[in-house]
């Protein structure tokens, strides 16, 4: 499908619109108007974007519903059709909305008293304390409140292991799934303080912010976030990054998913 160009949008930074990526994933600022796309990317009255991976503000309110993957939070305002995609966000689907019925969603997909949604992906106030524990695969905080039983499942955030508690040997977690001082894991996607300053490098897979300190190796493996590679680092050749990954005057990242700054080189030059 052949799409009119993006009208211009003043954001207060212009970026040369040559040699944008052409990846799959991508959020706010990463394509600006008339380069790929970002947040701003459909503007209202806009086309909209049959990409993949988008994030909050890819469709606004009066545009297309957008039919790709993975969206963010205000894909589909209130009173929109349901999505049927794969992951979403927070207010994809508000109170009172139809239940979505995919796979990765995240808070206020479920409201407390809402029906308890059977799929993949979840994260808080899904299942809030005092519900029955969920056996499916994604889960995020107040899942398991601290004191019940470890969940045995895959996906899992903070508070699901407290500290003291028994490492999970499953395979996302994020923060305070492993305190500082114990041991790295070795699972597959974590978050924030898994591996905190010292101690070894993770060989996984999904990382997220502060995984990699400052003066730590480059991570060679697939999505990562803010402050995976500070200023100086050698360019990432993964797939899916986010914000300040790629700082101003850092190699440009020849991956697939970029967020805001990765085009900060183009800017410079």
């Amino acid at each position: 499908m052949t799409h009119p160009p993006l009208s211009p949008v003043t954001i207060g930074i212009v970026y040369m619109t040559s040699s944008c990526p052409k990846g799959a994933a991508h959020t706010r600022e990463l394509l600006i108007p008339g380069c790929c796309s970002t947040r701003e990317l459909l503007i209202p009255g806009n086309y909209s974007y049959q990409g993949t991976a988008h994030t909050r503000e890819l469709l606004i309110p009066g545009s297309g519903s957008y039919q790709g993957a993975a969206d963010t939070r205000k894909l589909q305002i209130p009173g929109c059709c349901s999505y049927q995609g794969a992951a979403h966000t927070r207010e994809l689907f508000i109170p009172g909305s139809c239940s979505y019925q995919g796979a990765a969603h995240t808070r206020e997909l479920l409201i407390p008293g809402s029906c308890s949604y059977q799929g993949a992906a979840h994260t808080r106030e899904l299942f809030i304390p005092g519900s029955c524990s969920y056996q499916g695969a994604a889960h995020t905080r107040e899942l398991l409140i601290p004191g019940s039983c470890s969940y045995q499942g895959a996906v899992h955030i903070r508070e699901l292991l407290i500290p003291g508690s028994c490492s999970y040997q499953g395979a996302a977690h994020t923060r305070e799934l492993f305190i500082p001082g114990s041991c790295s894991y070795q699972g597959a996607a974590h978050t924030r303080e898994l591996l905190i300053s010292g101690s070894c490098l993770y060989q996984g897979s999904a990382h997220t912010r502060e995984l990699f300190i400052p003066g730590s190796c480059s991570y060679q493996g697939a999505a990562d976030t803010r402050k995976l590679q500070i200023p100086g680092c050698c360019s990432y050749q993964g797939a899916a990054h986010t914000r300040e990954l790629f700082i101003p005057g850092s190699c440009s990242d020849l991956g697939a998913a970029h967020t805001r700054e990765l085009l900060r080189l183009r800017l410079m030059r």
